[in-house]
């Protein structure tokens, strides 16, 4: 059976691990320790903040952007019937 396997790395001044992933070796892991959890959570916080803004613009450019193409083909409609004066 696969399984993940951690190796340690020796001569090394991070500590390191080889990975075996499902028979693949994943080479420079490095271990890295977290922010507390608070800070994790703030991050969350706002990364779900900036993406919800994010989609917010999404949807008002998409609405800019047919209210656009209508624009044009009236003006072109009223160009080509010689209405633009």
């Amino acid at each position: 059976m696969n399984f993940i396997y951690k190796i340690p790395i020796t001569n090394s001044t991070i500590p390191s691990f080889k990975i075996l992933f499902f028979g693949f070796f994943i080479n420079n892991f490095s271990v890295f320790p977290l922010p507390p959890i608070k800070t994790q959570q703030k991050t969350v916080a706002y990364l779900d903040q900036i993406s919800s803004k994010i989609e917010q613009i999404k949807t008002l450019q998409s609405k800019k952007m047919q209210s656009l193409k209508e624009l044009k083909a009236s003006l072109l409609d009223k160009a080509f019937r010689g209405e633009l004066l």
